[in-house]
């Protein structure tokens, strides 16, 4: 009977030992050492993992979609973490730079509704100011700025969208697209 249990327990530490070697070898062939104990700046981010990438991000699923745009087809080794930022009722993500998005304050997409009156003062002086810059000798004149006020301008005429950290606005009525940093836009 003990050369039983000795038959048993060599049995246990031999297949312990090839499990373990198949562990370390799926971690080395799948995963990166570089990664391991890599932690984000903030306590509640969330992580996603490729071969060769390690993006944070906060806890949304547009974050995770952020996240996997950043670690795709990433050939080198990279580590991705954000900053973050408050913007009135909103935040901006920052992986640098290039990689910059705003979210609302449950990190969520931000999708517009409609503009308040402030942001749509915002949107014609950004159209004067284009105006001014463009075309100054055809349009930029007193009776033509005297026109561009809040209550004569038809906003239904007017197109807007968010494209990562800005707001590109169509003006059909006038010929005129602008691109407006979304963090002048505070609400």
């Amino acid at each position: 009977m003990a050369k039983r249990k000795r038959k048993l327990n060599s049995s246990i530490v031999v297949i312990m030992f090839l499990l373990l070697i198949i562990f370390i070898g799926g971690f080395l062939l799948f995963g990166n050492i570089k990664f391991l104990g890599v932690k984000s700046i903030h306590d509640n981010a969330k992580k996603y993992q490729t071969k060769h990438c390690l993006a944070f991000y906060p806890d949304s699923s547009y974050g995770l979609k952020n996240a996997k745009q950043l670690c795709k087809d990433q050939k080198q080794d990279q580590i991705y973490d954000y900053s973050l930022v408050k913007y009135g009722d909103y935040y901006l993500i920052s992986y640098g730079s290039d990689n910059k998005y705003f979210t609302d304050k449950d990190f969520n997409e931000i999708k517009t509704k409609q503009l308040n009156d402030d942001g749509k003062k915002i949107l014609l002086d950004y159209l004067l100011y284009e105006i001014k810059k463009n075309e100054p000798d055809k349009y930029y004149n007193s009776s033509f700025i005297s026109s561009i006020n809040i209550n004569d301008v038809d906003f239904t005429k007017i197109n807007y969208e968010i494209v990562s950290e800005n707001i590109q606005v169509e003006f059909e009525e006038y010929g005129y697209d602008c691109i407006i940093p979304i963090k002048y836009l505070q609400r």
